[in-house]
């Protein structure tokens, strides 16, 4: 199915090596039930092309726990969880059923499509607040409740999933802004607009703010930016090309939002933040299937960095992208390349737990010494 539907399945492995692959694979995995169909299927997405497409995979319906894991320095916490998590918050996992944390990782990340180690990071915590991703992992039997070991106290999750309430879900605004001081802060979360010309009618306010208060100076917050439509930004990078811009970063940052980076780079943009979660030249936008009880998720668009326009092209369609591939003119355009931020600044745990933000501090002390690293 995915070497019809996906833009080029067999653009790593040609078919003969991807159909010994499948038959190495289930005869190492037993297929008993969905949990085992849902993590081999992924397992086999990623050995094929997982380096170059994030987007593919098969879904499931998850069950998912009321709370929210983040790894620090290659160590998962719970961050945020519902009153029956509330004593275990900030605490580190490091066992799920007696097992240790790092193989559960490792199995993790033999089915987790990344290009970056900071969005497998993502990833993975999301994983981690799922009891159906854990239970489809091999080294767990699906039939047993799921257990966190937490700092020494094991702790059944499965019980709170089946008793506690789930954590209210605040609807994610997908753009705002702020006056701090003499900068106005724009926070751009997701590539999308919750109505039509949303982007355009903020873009105004801001150039009324900033008319009113004299403002020159300007800050971009993108992260947790997982993408969208590409095309949504165009407002805001017309009015702020020319001025005075830092643009906030971090391992959240993916899909689409490398396109908003792309953008905001072309106008003279300063990055600060954490290196973000995908790279330039791979395969992306994703169309959506259902067979049985799963979700099929497929890419039909290979984008591109095209180094003369400093912009991001994209092939949609098979024939032409057989054409480009074989083209030898374009293999630059086949290797997969971070884009850079001009300082680096990680934040910690501490600083979760204290609400402070090291990067906005740093932002605007930049800002306001007129010493931009460019």
């Amino acid at each position: 199915l995915l070497g019809e539907k996906h833009l080029d399945f067999y653009f790593v492995k040609n078919k003969e090596d991807v159909d010994s692959l499948i038959e190495e694979t289930l005869n190492r995995f037993n297929l008993e039930d969905d949990y085992d169909f849902y993590y081999v299927s992924n397992y086999l997405i990623k050995k094929i092309i997982g380096d170059y497409d994030e987007h593919t995979e098969v879904l499931m319906k998850r069950k998912r726990l009321p709370m929210k894991v983040k790894m620090y320095d290659g160590k998962l916490y719970i961050i945020r969880g519902c009153d029956e998590i509330e004593p275990y918050k900030f605490k580190e996992i490091t066992a799920i059923n007696h097992i240790n944390i790092n193989q559960i990782i490792s199995e993790f990340e033999d089915k987790i499509c990344y290009s970056k180690k900071e969005w497998f990071g993502v990833k993975l915590g999301v994983s981690l607040s799922s009891i159906t991703d854990i239970k489809a992992l091999p080294s767990i039997n699906a039939d047993e409740d799921i257990v966190f070991t937490i700092d020494g106290t094991d702790v059944n999750m499965t019980d709170i999933y089946n008793n506690a309430k789930a954590l209210p879900n605040k609807p994610l605004e997908p753009m705002s802004y702020e006056l701090l001081d003499d900068v106005i802060k724009i926070k751009y979360s997701l590539c999308m607009e919750k109505e039509e010309g949303q982007m355009q009618n903020m873009v105004d306010e801001i150039k009324q703010l900033s008319q009113k208060n004299s403002i020159t100076k300007y800050i971009v917050d993108l992260r947790g930016n997982s993408g969208g439509n590409s095309e949504i930004i165009k407002p805001l990078i017309q009015f702020l090309e020319g001025k005075e811009i830092v643009t906030i970063v971090n391992n959240s940052v993916y899909s689409s939002g490398i396109w908003a980076c792309n953008d905001l780079k072309n106008i003279g943009s300063t990055f600060i933040g954490s290196n973000i979660g995908t790279r330039y030249n791979r395969f992306g936008n994703i169309k959506r299937e259902k067979f049985g009880n799963f979700d099929l998720c497929y890419s039909f668009k290979y984008f591109y960095y095209n180094e003369k326009t400093k912009n991001i092209d994209y092939i949609d369609n098979k024939e032409s992208f057989v054409k480009f591939k074989n083209d030898k003119k374009n293999a630059k355009y086949f290797i997969p390349y971070d884009f850079e931020i001009d300082e680096q600044i990680d934040t910690t745990l501490e600083d979760y737990i204290k609400g402070n933000d090291p990067v906005l501090d740093r932002v605007m002390e930049l800002l306001h010494s007129n010493k931009k690293k460019m």
